[in-house]
């Protein structure tokens, strides 16, 4: 397997960088909390990434960052020295780190490249203890690979968040759930609303996580268990990855990306030419037959208008007009401008029955026109009419009124369809705008206020008020009957008066509304 010893020769090749380590880390829990804390401009990989815990392996030398061998394809314990991670366990192992005595903890998460296929699961221990194989306990193992559907940290096929590279490995991770925020509330990660946030300018990593908030209703962050068992882990290259290096690429062919793993991946076909070898190994390249032109789109023929612009488009692209033509072996050819904007419209494919003209057609009712195309309202906004330029906001807040859908055209009555929800002790279950609203009032409480959320979800659980109480499975609070009395929110019981006192009214809020009974002074 000629790939085993590349990553020595990658240091000889100009231009190259070290391949993309496997990552395997404790600490899930202190390097989720991490990246929640950054504001997203500081998201890049890998240098936003806390891994002060972690054993990175490279699987091309099949080795560890500190030179112990780690091989591919067969299972490998957490009590192997080759496995000791850095950071605590260093400090604490650094008397007899080539020992395999001891058992040190379980594998919370991985940092998996593309091309990279991880295997991780709980010990058979009976199977070791009788027959020293190391077998996986039945229904334990977790397989992480991209062609398997899981993310891939860093992947060149497909966008990623800081959050991709960190996959937990355990069976049943413990999962908390992030729910939507409307763009004017701070985000779950930094300090910043989604506007301050998102559109400014951030990397890829982040952008990709600003795309999956505004899209996504809930966020499932994973966590480590309290108790980890994974201990076992097996690693191979995906089915067509490995280390391949430019000299194993022929004309045809490019490399999936410079850094290892890599693939070599097939060029398309190319009409009217042959493929060629680039000085890109990651990208494709061919040259044309007699008669054609080299364009990056292929090989295509050309011609020159009367004022010397060689001209070698076919067709305009969709938002153009032919400023100027020419003819050329029987073919027509294009100068193309692009077609004024017009607001709340789009413009129409580009047709050689009209090569000079601009169409516009006027977007439809639950969308609006921007850069000559129509686009659906973002949720929670709507566009009434055609020919609209900009959505209108629902303003829950104001209106009572939400959109959960994008591409409509009208808002919608907040908490019209409730769900059968059980608030928690101590809360009490609110499904009208008009309650929710006095609530606040009321209350004074206007910091929890998010009457957007609310809509989303259908139902509010509020704290119960002062003189009140819930207990579990109660749907709504209970006024502290006479002779008790409750001074705080979110209570399970109200307080008892001392013996001999009575309130003179139900609900009441403070020990100074005990009163003497009578005959008791």
């Amino acid at each position: 397997m000629m790939w085993l010893n590349v990553a020595v020769l990658l240091w000889m090749v100009p231009g190259f960088t070290a391949g993309y380590p496997l990552k395997l880390c404790n600490g899930l829990n202190a390097s989720q909390h991490h990246l929640r804390q950054l504001e997203l401009t500081m998201h890049a990989f890998p240098g936003a990434l806390l891994e002060g815990d972690c054993v990175e392996v490279d699987p091309c030398a099949q080795k560890t960052s500190r030179g112990e061998a780690l091989a591919a394809g067969v299972w490998h314990w957490r009590n192997s020295s080759a496995l000791r991670m850095g950071g605590y366990e260093d400090l604490v192992r650094s008397g007899d780190a080539g020992t395999e005595a001891y058992n040190w903890f379980a594998i919370e998460y991985a940092r998996v490249p593309e091309g990279i296929h991880l295997r991780a699961c709980e010990p058979n221990f009976d199977a070791y203890r009788l027959h020293q194989e190391l077998v996986c306990a039945d229904n334990t193992e977790v397989s992480i690979s991209k062609g398997l559907g899981a993310p891939a940290c860093p992947s060149s096929a497909s966008p990623y968040s800081l959050l991709d590279c960190m996959l937990s490995v355990e069976r049943r991770p413990v999962v908390e759930t992030l729910p939507y925020r409307a763009k004017n509330v701070h985000m779950a990660f930094g300090s910043r609303t989604w506007y301050e946030a998102c559109t400014g300018n951030i990397s890829a990593e982040a952008a990709h996580l600003c795309s999956v908030l505004e899209t996504s209703y809930e966020l499932h962050v994973p966590l480590a268990t309290t108790v980890s068992r994974t201990q076992m882990v097996w690693y191979d290259f995906s089915p067509g990855f490995g280390c391949f290096l430019p000299s194993e690429v022929t004309a045809g062919h490019r490399l999936s990306r410079l850094e290892f793993p890599n693939t070599i991946e097939g060029c398309p076909p190319v009409a009217n030419g042959v493929h060629a070898s680039s000085l890109d190994p990651t990208a494709c390249d061919f040259s044309c037959n007699a008669g054609y032109t080299k364009m990056p789109t292929g090989c295509v023929l050309g011609c020159t208008t009367g004022g010397g612009v060689a001209l070698t488009a076919t067709r305009c692209a969709d938002g153009e007009y032919a400023s100027g033509m020419c003819s050329g072996g029987g073919v027509t050819y294009y100068e193309c401008a692009p077609c004024a904007e017009v607001p709340g419209s789009a413009v129409s494919e580009w047709s050689e029955l009209r090569v000079n003209t601009c169409l516009y057609t006027p977007c439809a009712a639950g969308k609006f026109g921007r850069g000559n195309k129509c686009m659906d309202c973002p949720v929670n906004t709507i566009s009434p009419l055609g020919n609209a330029s900009a959505c209108q906001p629902c303003d829950s807040p104001a209106t009572g009124l939400y959109q959960p859908a994008p591409g409509q055209t009208e808002c919608v009555p907040c908490f019209s369809d409730p769900p059968a929800v059980v608030c928690p002790a101590g809360q009490t279950l609110h499904t009208s705008f008009a309650d929710i609203r006095a609530y606040f009032n009321r209350t004074g409480l206007h910091q929890h206020e998010n009457m957007t959320a609310f809509c989303m979800h259908a139902h509010a659980c509020l704290p119960c008020e002062p003189g009140s109480f819930a207990r579990e499975g109660e749907a709504q609070c209970t006024s502290c009957a006479t002779g008790h009395y409750q001074p705080h929110y979110q209570s399970v019981e109200c307080f008892a008066c001392s013996l001999g006192q009575t309130t003179l009214r139900t609900g009441a809020t403070s020990p100074t509304e005990c009163v003497c009974e009578p005959g008791f002074e």
